[in-house]
């Protein structure tokens, strides 16, 4: 299997790889229309949001065009990114942000947490698992710091959430 480039910081725990095992049995697959994308980043677009952040690399430039500043707008046209369209490397993506997420809530680092369970919760919407976006975005499972939400996807994903994540959850909730 091919190991993709970690695309944001090494946290104390270990990196989870992805394995064509966990794609295929958690049934993930990149399979949004840019029409869909379009219309979930609008409904998410919040204050503090970031899903537009993510979704931007999936979308054809004449969609994702809508988002960008009006000064920015003809160098994007110019030279658009490479859209992704890489199960494996959403996957790896969304599994790097859980790994991460775990060290944001257990350090209570409140907007990075919060920014987290977003990216995540959007990364599980792309491929195909709205049912655990609906679970990272529950907002009845969001104290202490994404941290329920975090082991509750763990949980369907079929991920071992960190011994120290789930104390600490449970001692911040009861």
């Amino acid at each position: 299997m091919k190991e993709y480039p970690l695309k944001v910081y090494e946290g104390k725990h270990p990196r989870i790889l992805v394995t064509e095992e966990f794609v295929d049995k958690n049934n993930l697959k990149l399979c949004r229309t840019p029409e869909e994308m379009l219309a979930y980043g609008n409904k998410h677009d919040q204050f503090m949001s970031f899903t537009k952040e993510i979704l931007i690399n999936y979308m054809p430039v004449n969609f994702s065009v809508e988002w960008i500043k009006e000064d920015c707008k003809q160098k994007h046209l110019d030279n658009p990114i490479k859209i992704i369209d890489d199960t494996y490397e959403t996957a790896q993506d969304f599994l790097d942000y859980m790994v991460f997420g775990w060290m944001k809530a257990l350090d209570e680092r409140g907007i990075s947490a919060s920014r987290t369970i977003d990216k995540c919760g959007t990364y599980m919407w792309l491929l195909n698992r709205a049912d655990i976006d609906d679970v990272l975005r529950d907002h009845e499972l969001y104290n202490p710091y994404g941290s329920p939400a975090l082991i509750k996807a763990c949980e369907m994903l079929g991920i071992a959430a960190p011994e120290e994540l789930i104390i600490f959850s449970q001692n911040k909730c009861g």
